[in-house]
């Protein structure tokens, strides 16, 4: 998820922000804590049903999120997130969302739910999207938050209808206790992994080289490389927070004589930006923009008269990262096979069985790993964030759309009908992992649920606690190619027996899965 549609947004803004401050707040990092939140909430009469599902009084905490730049947990005391997408420090102010677009699932509230203006504009029409606006003091760290709604969302005819459940009024945050920041070392360097949109055009990708500046690691000298145009490197300075890298630039070149340079994506004028990436783990960072390239050009308008301009020459896509080699990293890759202790399963619907060993299989993907078969599924990939400590990593369990997808099922009573991988409280979370001595991984406790979409009812089928992942030897047979692959007892990953393997994945090949290249 990337923040490039909030920058509409930025002229609204400036109409209810103060003048601009000597911020002493530079990054989200620095406002990550614990909060005591206080607000009046007033429920209207759809919303007195659900009126516990708030308090006037409790701890809120803002820290850091896989999409975002942070979120704010626990807004009234809810069992809900906002994601945080922008920071002004210049105006001690920062913008928050609903997650996954403008919605969210509320545990103790039916169907969909959000935050609203108070009027409860349709948070779907782009020009009436509702970012919330804290303001903080960049002092003491306390914030003040304008009013906003809880409100419910429906559909009819297609059309987003927002009905108020509570106004809230009078919102503060005042810090509890600021989480420390551990600044991670990001020096050597780092490559583009992604998509272009003009993939038979140069530049086809770019390298930064980082070095650190001050002792700090907040500071960095960038060096970036672009393929096609080695010639020209650019030294630039650069901050580092501990989550976002941005590296301001002002009228690169990448060819004079060709008039090529780097461009923004809304102007075709505009000669300076940054370049912003977020830290994902100790080998991957997340391209948070797409990154612009421009050629200038010159054109006659209707009346005759020249008209400068650059048009979009070529552009680094999104869902991209840059990626540098750690030898020190764990490989998370290989094929594991599971295994659920008999006193680690309670079984709460018996309509169906789920076996308690079983294989999962990580693979590496650009930016990192993801789980691409787990307890025999493999119809949808769970991305894996390792966590700083580089022994322990989360499985995303939360798409676009809501929980991790095991499999659709088809259609019930009009409803679509999935199986769904959920945490251990039965949450669309995520699940962690964690790098044992024994070199046997630990899978935090998850459940399995059947999900009605529409009706976006869960029933669980099954817990499972204390499962052990042990990797198997896989290594009897290395940097197998397609060419070099036996013929001879090859199964497909469904135990399908085929004749021969005419593209490189994962094959079982004498009862052994292995990485066909």
């Amino acid at each position: 998820m990337k923040k490039n549609y909030f920058y509409a947004l930025f002229a609204s803004l400036m109409l209810f922000m103060a003048m601009p401050a000597n911020a002493q707040i530079s990054s989200m990092t620095d406002l990550y804590g614990k909060y005591k939140f206080t607000a009046k909430i007033t429920p209207t009469d759809a919303g007195k049903a659900y009126k516990d599902a708030w308090t006037e009084e409790c701890e809120v905490q803002i820290t850091s999120a896989g999409s975002g730049l942070a979120v704010v947990k626990g807004l009234a005391g809810a069992d809900y997130s906002l994601t945080i997408t922008s920071i002004f420090p210049d105006y001690n102010s920062f913008l928050a969302v609903n997650p996954n677009g403008n919605y969210s699932y509320f545990n103790a509230i039916d169907g969909y739910h959000g935050v609203t203006n108070p009027e409860g504009k349709d948070p779907f029409d782009m020009q009436e999207s509702f970012p919330m606006v804290f303001s903080y003091d960049p002092n003491t760290k306390d914030i003040t938050v304008e009013d906003f709604a809880f409100a419910g969302f429906a559909w009819p005819e297609g059309n987003c209808v927002a009905t108020i459940y509570a106004q809230v009024t009078d919102v503060k945050m005042t810090l509890i206790e600021a989480e420390t920041v551990v600044i991670p070392d990001i020096a050597g360097e780092w490559k583009f992994e992604g998509s272009l949109r003009n993939p038979d055009r140069s530049p086809k990708g770019f390298t930064i080289d980082l070095v650190a500046s001050d002792e700090t690691l907040k500071k960095w000298d960038a060096t970036l490389v672009f393929e096609g145009y080695e010639d020209v490197p650019f030294v630039l300075p650069a901050t580092f927070d501990g989550s976002m890298l941005t590296i301001p630039y002002d009228s690169i070149f990448l060819s004079k004589s060709d008039s090529i340079r780097l461009g923004t994506r809304s102007s075709a004028t505009a000669t300076n930006g940054s370049l912003e990436f977020k830290y994902s783990s100790s080998t991957a960072m997340v391209v948070w923009n797409y990154i612009y390239v421009r050629k200038d050009t010159t054109k006659i308008n209707d009346a005759g008269e020249p008209v400068a301009g650059a048009p979009v020459y070529q552009v680094f896509e999104g869902n991209a990262y840059i990626t540098r080699e750690d030898p020190n990293a764990f490989d998370w890759s290989g094929v594991y096979t599971v295994a659920v202790p008999e006193e680690g399963v309670n079984v709460i619907d018996e309509s169906i069985a789920f076996p308690t060993e079983f294989d999962v299989v990580i693979e590496k993907v650009p930016g990192g790993f993801a789980v691409t078969e787990f307890m025999g599924y493999s119809d949808y990939k769970y991305p894996i964030t390792v966590n700083a400590d580089g022994k322990s990593a989360e499985i995303g369990l939360t798409t676009y759309y809501g929980p991790a997808f095991l499999k659709y099922i088809g259609e019930v009573d009009g409803d679509y009908f999935y199986h769904v991988l959920s945490d251990g409280n039965g949450e669309a979370t995520s699940l962690r992992i964690t790098l044992q001595d024994d070199g046997t991984i630990a899978l935090g406790d998850f459940a399995i649920q059947s999900w009605l979409y529409m009706a976006d009812e869960y029933n669980p089928y099954v817990l499972m606690s204390g499962a052990v992942a042990t990797k198997k030897n896989d290594t009897a047979i290395e940097n197998v190619t397609v060419e070099d692959a036996v013929v001879k007892g090859i199964f497909d990953m469904q135990g399908r027996k085929i004749e021969n393997i005419t593209a490189p994945g994962l094959y079982i090949i004498d009862g052994v899965k292995v990485l066909v290249k």
